[in-house]
């Protein structure tokens, strides 16, 4: 019988979350993608365009792959990683996902996989994956200073941050949106309303796209934002993760300084031809 992607029904998702929970933070990557799709799917069972698939209906080892609208996530409890990269040889490639939140287990593999099946990434640098224990971030002190505003960040909020993100691309806008929807996000105002540093929780369950406009960087609000997510996820019991591209030293020195410590590496690999994501497609 030919190998194929079976959906995940939503009453098992927690159970596969939970094989990710042993040997903790090992595999907290992959704990955190399907803790995401728990939590959102649990709030609406109906949120468009995502996939969450096993290879022939058997995810016991833990091996998924997951497609959220432009977004691959892709992991595996087991040791030997046969099964995964069948499951991946199944993807229609042509779509141009970006392969998203690879730890160091997986990287070789998914760099063999790319060029032996000639999928067209970029290779970005990668990122250093930093912990916070929950206990310790809900302990953080968040200290607004005078004239700034702490509130989550609506939808008229992403708007102005996608716009002025660095690194936006076709469909972005709707990524932000969902961010903002579905979890919890920090984004710092002037007392006139002005949005000047953003920070969300992405997919993965970490902090990301963490922002602060040119003309208000080194005030601390890059700190500021930080301490405010990493308090408000860590008050709900979970761990408080981050990737911090390799690199960017200021940033690296940064969440050091906060108390957070490297424990794995994580790598993107976005498509060379972005696909055809559309801004304006209903999808939150």
């Amino acid at each position: 019988m030919a190998d194929k992607l079976v959906d995940i029904p939503i009453q098992d998702l927690t159970s596969l979350r939970d094989l990710y929970r042993e040997d903790w933070p090992k595999y907290s990557i992959g704990y955190g993608t399907v803790d995401t799709y728990v939590r959102w799917l649990n709030k609406d069972p109906n949120i468009p365009h995502i996939r969450i698939l096993s290879l022939n209906g058997d995810w016991s080892d833990g091996t998924f792959i997951i497609t959220d609208w432009n977004m691959l996530f892709a992991n595996t409890r087991s040791t030997d990683f046969t099964r995964l990269e069948k499951a991946l040889s199944l993807i229609d490639w042509s779509k141009g996902y970006t392969i998203a939140s690879i730890g160091s287990r997986l990287l070789d593999l998914i760099y063999k996989f790319v060029k032996e099946n000639n999928v067209d990434v970029n290779y970005i640098k990668g990122t250093k994956w930093f912990r916070m224990p929950h206990d310790e971030a809900a302990k953080l002190i968040v200290n607004p200073p005078d004239g700034i505003i702490l509130r989550p960040l609506t939808a008229e909020d992403v708007a102005t941050a996608n716009a002025l993100w660095p690194f936006r691309y076709p469909g972005s806008s709707i990524f932000l949106k969902r961010m903002a929807k579905y979890n919890v996000s920090v984004g710092a105002f002037t007392s006139d309303g002005e949005l000047v540093a953003w920070c969300f929780r992405i997919p993965v369950g970490s902090l990301g796209t963490l922002e602060v406009v040119e003309s208000h960087k080194r005030k601390g609000l890059g700190s500021l934002i930080v301490r405010a997510m990493a308090k408000a996820i860590g008050e709900t019991g979970y761990d408080v993760f981050a990737p911090v591209v390799v690199g960017n030293y200021p940033s690296l020195n940064m969440f050091e300084k906060l108390g957070f410590k490297v424990v794995d590496t994580m790598n993107w690999l976005p498509p060379t031809t972005p696909g055809d994501w559309d801004d304006n497609e209903q999808h939150y």
